[in-house]
């Protein structure tokens, strides 16, 4: 295992491709256009940049690093990887219209890796012309620190597409942990009841989020609240899961937050729109 393209942009993206290029893969970032895909190299150039500065690396590997990070807008530089990462975040319909568009360039051989939870792996196999060739990899937010990667065998994935996914993780310095491909796996349908049940709080009661959120840090030894959390991934992500969750599932008690919607509405998703549920 050589080369890992990332197809998508965004901080799953960028976050993937610096911990692949530590990890002594090359990275083929592919986007809808040359000038995204080059945004998102700056991104990892400037986050390697921060791993010289605390000497998490040394200096005079930085440029070898990035020797090893290119750029494409088309779909046929693929060929060239031996495990082609989905980032895309847009739902399960524009995960499978994707997959449908890159498998004409994707090398026989090759692991194709969705890192959605929202999606049937299972489903989206079938799209490629090579299904059993196709696994979920799950990195759980905030890739930097988590360790866990939940490998999702589809129910057509060979032994050999689970292993390279399991070889791969474990290159990425992360713990892979097989789960069933079940609606929001194990650590999503988790998480989405801790946020949706916070903003239920935050919406029904006199305690402030700070509060709440310090609770939970104590409580359970978290490094960060569950605002802290919804904040960073983004408000329109959680409810998007809730949602996910309370259609495929059918449980009321995914029912998403009133407070959750209300804030969504207003376009208070977090840090990336500068207001969520704290101001930045």
């Amino acid at each position: 295992m050589q080369t890992v393209a990332i197809v998508g942009t965004g901080s799953l993206s960028t976050e993937l491709g610096k911990l692949a290029l530590t990890a002594g893969l090359s990275v083929l970032l592919v986007g809808p256009s040359r000038s995204v895909v080059t945004r998102d190299s700056e991104l990892i150039r400037a986050a390697l940049g921060e791993l010289v500065s605390n000497s998490s690396i040394p200096a005079s590997k930085l440029d070898l690093l990035l020797s090893h990070l290119s750029v494409s807008d088309s779909y046929e530089a693929l060929i060239a990887a031996d495990v082609v990462f989905d980032v895309s975040t847009t739902g399960p319909e524009a995960s499978a219209e994707l997959l449908r568009r890159i498998d004409p360039f994707l090398a026989p051989d090759a692991v194709v890796a969705s890192t959605t939870c929202l999606a049937c792996i299972t489903r989206l196999a079938s799209v490629i012309s090579r299904p059993d060739r196709f696994v979920g990899m799950h990195f759980l937010q905030p890739i930097g620190t988590c360790q866990l990667v939940e490998i999702v065998r589809a129910l057509q994935t060979s032994d050999a597409a689970c292993a390279i996914a399991e070889t791969l993780a474990s290159m990425l310095g992360k713990t892979p942990i097989a789960v069933r491909n079940t609606p929001g796996f194990i650590v999503a349908r988790i998480l989405a009841l801790m946020l949706n049940e916070a903003f239920f709080i935050l919406g029904e009661s006199d305690v402030c989020a700070s509060d709440i959120d310090e609770a939970v840090r104590l409580a359970f030894s978290c490094p960060f609240g569950p605002f802290e959390f919804a904040d960073s991934v983004g408000l329109d992500v959680v409810l998007s899961a809730v949602r996910s969750l309370h259609e495929d599932l059918g449980d009321p008690k995914y029912r998403p937050a009133p407070s959750l919607k209300e804030m969504v509405a207003a376009g208070y998703i977090g840090q990336r729109s500068g207001r969520g549920v704290y101001r930045y």
